[in-house]
């Protein structure tokens, strides 16, 4: 009757998994699954910016020299900026669309 009763309590999918997560497995699953899915892609972002910033300083246009990673980066900046105000006219204000619905 005892063996039935700590079978019962002590046997649990629940208790297994965490128990193998403890010993190690489970660390090692994580940490490779966080390896290959973040910083194997990060890596090769930065692999990436670095070999487009050597390249861009060796690519010379006829509309000038091809821009790197840093001036695209202020280039989007600015163009953000510009783009905010314009939205913002653009956007119609809450308290006409108020009124509007109350009309009806």
């Amino acid at each position: 009757m005892s063996s039935a009763i700590t079978r019962q309590t002590f046997e649990s999918p629940l208790k297994d998994r965490f128990f193998d997560y403890l010993s190690g497995d489970g660390i090692t699953r994580t940490f490779s699954s966080v390896t290959r899915n973040l910083l194997v892609p990060l890596f090769a972002i930065i692999v990436f910016l670095g070999l487009w910033n050597v390249g861009a300083k060796q690519v010379v246009t006829s509309l000038g020299q091809f821009p790197g990673p840093t001036q695209v980066w202020d280039q989007f900046n600015a163009l953000y900026d510009e783009h905010r105000p314009s939205a913002a006219k653009r956007r119609p204000s809450t308290n006409v669309c108020r009124s509007a619905s109350t009309r009806q």
